[in-house]
Protein backbone atom coordinates (compact mmCIF):
# COMPACT_ATOMS: atom_id res chain seq x y z
CA UNK A 1 0.00 0.00 0.00
CA UNK A 2 1.47 3.17 -0.68
CA UNK A 3 2.25 5.96 1.93
CA UNK A 4 -0.47 8.58 2.36
CA UNK A 5 0.78 11.84 1.05
CA UNK A 6 1.33 14.62 4.03
CA UNK A 7 -0.16 17.97 2.27
CA UNK A 8 0.64 21.06 3.51
CA UNK A 9 -2.58 23.04 1.79
CA UNK A 10 -6.36 22.06 1.79
CA UNK A 11 -8.04 19.98 -0.77
CA UNK A 12 -10.96 17.79 -0.66
CA UNK A 13 -11.12 14.73 1.29
CA UNK A 14 -10.52 11.81 -0.88
CA UNK A 15 -10.33 13.15 -4.15
CA UNK A 16 -5.70 13.03 -4.71
CA UNK A 17 -4.90 10.69 -7.01
CA UNK A 18 -1.37 10.57 -8.01
CA UNK A 19 -0.80 10.63 -11.58
CA UNK A 20 2.99 10.42 -11.85
CA UNK A 21 6.55 11.51 -10.28
CA UNK A 22 8.81 13.55 -12.45
CA UNK A 23 12.42 13.84 -12.95
CA UNK A 24 13.19 16.23 -10.23
CA UNK A 25 11.02 14.90 -7.54
CA UNK A 26 7.98 16.50 -7.83
CA UNK A 27 4.73 14.51 -8.54
CA UNK A 28 1.56 15.24 -10.16
CA UNK A 29 -1.44 14.94 -8.76
CA UNK A 30 -4.94 15.61 -9.79
CA UNK A 31 -7.58 16.33 -6.98
CA UNK A 32 -10.67 18.75 -6.08
CA UNK A 33 -10.85 21.70 -3.79
CA UNK A 34 -12.68 25.24 -2.69
CA UNK A 35 -11.84 28.93 -3.33
CA UNK A 36 -14.26 31.51 -2.46
CA UNK A 37 -17.36 29.23 -1.91
CA UNK A 38 -16.56 27.89 -5.80
CA UNK A 39 -15.32 23.82 -6.68
CA UNK A 40 -12.10 23.22 -8.34
CA UNK A 41 -10.91 20.54 -10.30
CA UNK A 42 -7.29 20.51 -10.58
CA UNK A 43 -4.20 19.04 -12.28
CA UNK A 44 -0.69 20.44 -10.66
CA UNK A 45 2.71 19.72 -9.52
CA UNK A 46 3.83 19.60 -5.65
CA UNK A 47 6.73 19.53 -4.41
CA UNK A 48 7.98 18.34 -0.80
CA UNK A 49 8.32 21.43 1.52
CA UNK A 50 11.12 22.20 4.22
CA UNK A 51 8.79 20.70 6.85
CA UNK A 52 8.25 17.40 4.21
CA UNK A 53 4.93 18.33 3.32
CA UNK A 54 4.01 18.36 0.21
CA UNK A 55 2.80 22.03 -1.21
CA UNK A 56 1.29 23.01 -4.48
CA UNK A 57 3.63 24.03 -7.28
CA UNK A 58 2.49 25.07 -11.12
CA UNK A 59 -0.31 23.61 -12.26
CA UNK A 60 -3.85 23.59 -13.72
CA UNK A 61 -7.15 24.84 -11.94
CA UNK A 62 -10.45 24.80 -13.56
CA UNK A 63 -14.16 25.35 -12.05
CA UNK A 64 -15.16 21.32 -11.53
CA UNK A 65 -18.14 21.65 -13.68
CA UNK A 66 -15.44 21.75 -16.56
CA UNK A 67 -13.69 17.87 -15.18
CA UNK A 68 -15.56 15.85 -17.51
CA UNK A 69 -14.86 17.93 -20.28
CA UNK A 70 -11.42 18.36 -19.59
CA UNK A 71 -10.91 14.51 -18.82
CA UNK A 72 -12.38 13.88 -22.44
CA UNK A 73 -10.02 16.28 -23.82
CA UNK A 74 -6.77 14.43 -22.49
CA UNK A 75 -8.36 11.07 -23.26
CA UNK A 76 -8.93 12.18 -27.22
CA UNK A 77 -5.14 13.57 -27.37
CA UNK A 78 -4.15 10.16 -25.50
CA UNK A 79 -5.80 7.95 -28.26
CA UNK A 80 -4.74 10.32 -31.13
CA UNK A 81 -1.31 10.60 -29.84
CA UNK A 82 0.78 8.85 -32.81
CA UNK A 83 -1.03 10.89 -35.21
CA UNK A 84 0.55 13.40 -33.65
CA UNK A 85 2.89 15.98 -35.83
CA UNK A 86 4.81 18.05 -34.29
CA UNK A 87 4.70 22.25 -34.81
CA UNK A 88 7.65 24.25 -35.08
CA UNK A 89 8.10 27.84 -33.19
CA UNK A 90 8.56 30.37 -35.74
Amino acid sequence: MAKKLQLGFDIKAGTLTELGDKPNGEKIVSYLSDFKGQRYFNIRAIYAGADGKWLPGKGLAVPANMMGMICQGISQLDTNYTNVTPIKAA
